[in-house]
């Protein structure tokens, strides 16, 4: 396809801008802490204190299940911002891979489509997408093995066009170290759900062949060679922990999380309000009408693959979809490249339209709606921000509006995306007023605490999530009572501790200090000691 008259304008670049905050940045701490982020985080937070850089550990265990990038990556955040209790720093790294994995986007839409329009409007869908809104805000392995697979992909794509021999190797050679990076984030899975579908689709359907022997070989070389420098150093430093870990990982796939094959059709609901788009682009008739044959079935092979792939593995969540959603943000991306310029559209696509459009208008009034009458009955913004909000939300309603009623069915999309965006900005405090922290932040009050500056070993039976918020190693209390060699100890207890029960153990217990997060419920600290 070709561009017609696109030129990236002030208005599209604030577009830009908007959307790609909303998406990686906008209130990064919101969300709370999940199993998966908490265990990122304690191991990161090891690294820094223990030192374990090529043995992390977690809660004082080894912990090799993962590989260790983006745990160096959040140790190194962890390290500049002073404490790992800071979620709006611990999770820049998350959303900097995101804004990887949307440069990624970009450049291989600009491969397949040869638009700059249809680059950068699949760069809007994908930042605005449920599941990468999600995903950049949980520090997890998923977002960072995807994106830097995505930049792979983009960078293979460059070679196959490049110039010269020495261009070709080059970015063979960086498409080789994204995927090396990829691999240290997680393993073999992003080459399993997000490259092989690649490749089936592009060397079957849109022609990628390799056009460079030697630059193949750097390819393959530089990944292979990068990706198991530290999976072989383990294996010859912890040989039976590497084996039996890789076996329990291997297991997992087929007994734990396990969900019916058909679990993973959801996968359109996981673009957000982008669904409407998308729906439609997966009948074949439909999206070659737009896209053209070719392409229409390179997008649809690439996410079909995937699909198939991802729903013979037992083990299923809906973060694992996150390379399903990127190939259906080209395909969106590429459609609505053509509604907003020259297109013919249909019947079909004015309903597309109409629809999309119809949602975005009613989100934007219900948003400043919704606002107002939170404000008024609960003060939950600061008073600049709700009358800055609000006049944007109105402003972006209102140009919406226009567009309607002038007929400026380019501008549908746009607009319908600012009001997205906006209404997500100003909704989000609202939301947030209504919902309670987890109990298990109030444990992160005893850092502030004497307590926590006790000089010994913290006991409990703890969660991840609550041992991550104690910001301190929590070993099991059953370790202390077994183990003669330590005199005193730290106990923390959800509930009281029973005095009568140590006693007639041999040990002594002082109350530290309650942490109360509602009515009958609590968090007590004590100091145990044994007995002389």
């Amino acid at each position: 396809m070709r561009d017609t008259g696109f030129t990236l304008n002030k208005s599209l670049i604030v577009l830009l801008i908007l959307a790609v905050y909303t998406g990686a940045f906008a209130y990064r701490d919101v969300l709370s802490v999940d199993i998966m982020e908490a265990r990122n985080y304690i191991t990161a937070r090891e690294m820094v204190a223990d030192g374990n850089w090529l043995f992390p550990t977690l809660n004082g265990e080894l912990r090799i299940a993962k590989p260790p990038l983006p745990t160096w990556i959040t140790a190194f955040v962890f390290m500049l911002a002073g404490t790992d209790n800071d979620l709006a720093a611990n999770r820049i790294p998350s959303a900097f891979a995101g804004l990887i994995m949307l440069a990624g986007a970009y450049f291989i839409s600009l491969h397949v489509t040869k638009s700059k329009r249809a680059a950068f409007y699949s760069v809007i869908v994908l930042s605005t997408s449920y599941l990468f809104f999600y995903m950049t805000r949980k520090n997890t392995w998923d977002i960072y093995a995807q994106a830097f697979m995505t930049a792979s992909i983009a960078a293979y794509c460059r070679a196959l066009p490049a110039g010269t021999t020495g261009e070709k190797i080059l970015m063979y050679a960086l498409a080789g170290l994204f995927a090396a990076l990829s691999f240290m984030s997680k393993g073999p899975v992003a080459f399993y759900g997000l490259l092989v579908p690649f490749l089936v689709a592009g060397f079957y359907l849109f022609r990628l062949r390799p056009v460079s022997f030697y630059g193949l070989t750097v390819l393959v070389a530089v990944a292979a060679a990068l990706s198991l420098l530290w999976p072989v150093y383990i294996y010859f430093h912890e040989t039976h922990s590497a084996l039996s870990t890789a076996a329990a990982e291997a297991s997992a796939w087929a007994d734990r999380h396990v969900k019916p094959f058909w679990y993973y059709l959801q996968f359109p609901l996981m673009s957000g309000l982008w669904v409407v788009f998308l729906l439609p682009l997966l009948v074949p008739g439909f999206s070659s009408a737009r896209l053209g044959r070719r392409r229409a079935a390179f997008y649809l092979i690439w996410i079909f693959v995937s699909f198939i792939l991802l729903s013979v593995i037992p083990e299923k969540k809906d973060r694992y979809l996150l390379p399903v959603i990127i190939p259906a943000a080209l395909m969106i991306g590429e459609y609505v490249s053509l509604l907003t310029g020259n297109l013919k559209k249909t019947t079909a696509d004015s309903v597309v339209l109409g629809i999309w459009s119809g949602i975005s208008f009613s989100l934007g009034v219900f948003v400043f709606i919704s606002a107002a009458v939170v404000q008024v009955w609960f003060a939950a913004y600061d008073s600049m921000f709700f009358l800055a909000g609000e006049a944007l939300v109105l402003f972006s309603v209102v140009s919406l509006s226009l567009s309607f009623i002038r007929r400026e069915t380019h501008r549908y999309i746009p607009r319908s995306v600012a009001v997205f965006c906006l209404s997500v900005i100003v909704a989000v405090p609202a939301a947030e007023s209504f919902v309670p922290d987890k109990d298990f932040r109030i444990l992160e009050q005893a850092r502030a605490e004497t307590v926590h500056a006790y000089d010994g070993d913290f006991y409990g039976d703890l969660s991840i999530k609550e041992i991550w918020a104690v910001g301190r190693k929590v070993r099991p209390v059953d370790e202390f009572i077994d183990n003669g060699t330590r005199d005193t100890a730290v106990f923390i207890t959800q509930g009281d501790l029973n005095g009568q029960e140590l006693s007639s153990k041999g040990f002594s217990m002082e109350h530290l200090r309650t942490y109360s997060p509602e009515a009958g419920k609590q968090w007590n600290f004590y100091i145990v000691s044994r007995k002389k």
